[in-house]
């Protein structure tokens, strides 16, 4: 299994095109923070 907390949130956002779930999950805990502030 690839660790996702090692992937550029480029390398994420590009998973999540492609419909992976855990990609956008690791991408919201990254940012959570700015997008509920």
């Amino acid at each position: 299994m690839t660790n996702l907390a090692d992937k550029t949130d480029e390398q994420l956002a590009k998973q999540c095109q492609q419909g992976s779930l855990e990609a956008f999950e690791e991408l919201v805990k990254r940012h959570e923070a700015r997008l509920f502030n």
